[in-house]
Formats: C-alpha cells, sequence, structure tokens
C-alpha cells in the first residue's frame, strides 16, 4: 500500500463528529489524594490530570468513533439478505 493512499478508517476519522459527552479517553485513573501530599500539590496533580482528561478526549475520540464506524461497516457489508 502506498503512504498516500486514505483508508477507510482514516476517512472515518477525518470526519467524525464533535467529540460526545459520554465518551470517556482511555488514560489513569484520576490521582487520589495521599498523605504525603500538601493540599497545593494534590490540586496541581488534579489540575494536570483534567487539562491532560481534556486533551485525550480530543486526541482519542476520531479514531475511537471511526473504529466503531468500521465495525458497524463489516456488520452491514457481512450480513445476509434476509436475515435479522
Amino acid at each position: 500500500m502506498k503512504t498516500d493512499e486514505l483508508t477507510v478508517l482514516d476517512y472515518y476519522a477525518t470526519h467524525a463528529p464533535a467529540v460526545q459527552d459520554w465518551f470517556e479517553p482511555r488514560m489513569p485513573e484520576k490521582p487520589a489524594s495521599s498523605p504525603f501530599q500538601t493540599l497545593r500539590e494534590f490540586e496541581a496533580g488534579a489540575a494536570e490530570w483534567e487539562a491532560e482528561y481534556y486533551k485525550q478526549r480530543l486526541v482519542q475520540w476520531p479514531l475511537a468513533w471511526a473504529r466503531e464506524q468500521c465495525v458497524l461497516r463489516e456488520i452491514v457489508m457481512h450480513k445476509k439478505p434476509g436475515a435479522e
């Protein structure tokens, strides 16, 4: 395959709708507070995690949506006529 060809997955990813409210990106859990942290350290870590969470939603969503569209496409293409 030539590198300048667009795959179906690429196509769907570039045409993904806006990030949906229900979408949760894959990333580590939000850090819990520790008795060895100051409140300021905990708040800084929580703010950093929130910023990364927001970025990951934007980065991961198009490909996650595209993968689901490819799965649905395969189901429809392999469905036998008259099958429910």
